[in-house]
Order: structure tokens, then C-alpha cells, then sequence
């Protein structure tokens, strides 16, 4: 992202790593703040059951891992902010899908991704910094993409009926 910084080790570390592991399709370093708290980097693929714990502030993000990170992690999905895929993998699946303009772009990547058999993977490194809505910016605007991108994975990988309960919760949501 154009918000996010590289820091020495992350590049050679996640190259390093996807020359290791040939099942590895994407691959990632954790997050964090310019003042060095861990952000947000990885997600379980969207379902009801975690939008909904997302929206009713019952999901807490599970960065316990964050700092002490000393081998690779298998995840869903990775943030987009510093993805590193491979090549043959994005010809097997395609680029990132420009119906998404901003936000759910690399979630929808990860997803096909492990949908062809490939692996998403965080990798030991020194975190990115990320400055987060660096690029977006923090308006409402930015709350409104973040909303449509989830609303377009539903509707591509969910289906109509699951997209149109997400709405409702989101409408109910506080």
C-alpha cells in the first residue's frame, strides 16, 4: 500500500520463504502502527458467524502471536497492505478482481488462492509499518467501501441469500 512502509528483512524474508515452500501461493509479514502497536493483518474468510461477531464487537483480533511470531502461520487471508503472491500462482487464478476498488480486494485473492489448493502464509519478520487509512483516508467514504468490498465477497463466493442477511446485519448493528 502506499501507506505502509517496508522495514529491513521483510522483502528477502518472504521471498525466502515462497523459494521454500512451493504450496505457498501469498505470503505476508504482521502490521503495525507507526508507534509500533500490531495491527490487524489476517482474517478468517468472511462467513455470517464472524461478520456478525465483527459488527456486535464480539470478535476480538488475536494478535497474542504478534512480535513472537518464529515460524510461518497458515491463514485465511492476509491484509493487502504487504502481500507478496506468486506468479504462477496468480496465472493459475487470475489479479486482484477490479470490481473491488478498495477493501476485500486480497481477501477475494487469498480466497481463490486456497480455493486452487494454494497455501496463504504469515511469515517471521520485522512487522510493516502501516500508517492504516493512510490511503483512504478516515471518512466516511472510507467506512462505506470497507462495507461494499465485504458486501462483494458475499455476493461473489456467499451467494445472494447470505449477502442480503449480511445487509440486515449491518443495518442492525449498533
Amino acid at each position: 500500500n502506499s501507506d505502509a512502509q517496508l522495514v529491513p528483512g521483510a522483502v528477502p524474508n518472504m521471498v525466502q520463504f515462497l523459494d521454500a515452500n512451493p504450496a505457498a501461493g501469498i505470503a505476508s509479514v504482521c502490521l503495525a502502527f507507526p508507534d509500533g502497536r500490531p495491527q490487524f493483518c489476517y482474517g478468517s474468510f468472511p462467513s455470517l458467524y464472524n461478520e456478525f461477531r465483527s459488527l456486535f464487537g464480539l470478535h476480538r483480533w488475536d494478535l497474542s502471536f504478534w512480535g513472537k511470531l518464529d515460524a510461518p502461520r497458515e491463514v485465511d487471508w492476509v491484509s493487502g497492505a504487504c502481500l507478496m503472491a506468486r506468479k504462477t500462482m496468480l496465472d493459475q487464478i487470475g489479479l486482484l478482481d477490479e470490481n473491488f476498488f478498495m477493501f476485500g480486494e486480497e481477501v477475494d485473492l487469498c480466497y481463490r488462492a486456497v480455493q486452487a489448493g494454494w497455501k496463504v502464509c504469515l511469515v517471521p519478520s520485522p512487522p510493516v509499518i502501516h500508517v492504516r487509512a493512510g490511503s483512504a483516508g478516515k471518512t466516511s467514504d472510507r467506512i462505506l467501501r470497507l462495507y461494499w468490498g465485504k458486501l462483494r465477497c458475499f455476493q461473489k463466493h456467499l451467494g445472494k441469500p447470505r449477502s442480503r442477511l449480511l445487509v440486515v446485519m449491518i443495518m442492525a448493528s449498533p
